[in-house]
């Protein structure tokens, strides 16, 4: 199964190895800073997503 481009918050704090209520804050912080800071999240109808290339640039390497 390939890699999908867009993960739930909670999908993403599972990569980044944090708890979803962190990982909602990131997201949180994004929105509110305009991009600034934070999990750089989409919103995609009412739901927030994060891109996957965002997740790699934070860790540095690859999602498998």
């Amino acid at each position: 199964m390939s890699t999908p481009d867009l993960f739930t918050i909670t999908e993403a704090a599972v990569v980044l190895r944090i708890g979803r209520t962190t990982a909602c804050e990131l997201a949180r912080r994004d929105l509110a800073t305009g991009g600034g800071e934070g999990l750089d999240v989409l919103r995609v109808g009412g739901q927030l997503r994060v891109p996957r290339v965002a997740l790699v640039r934070m860790i540095g390497a690859p999602i498998s």
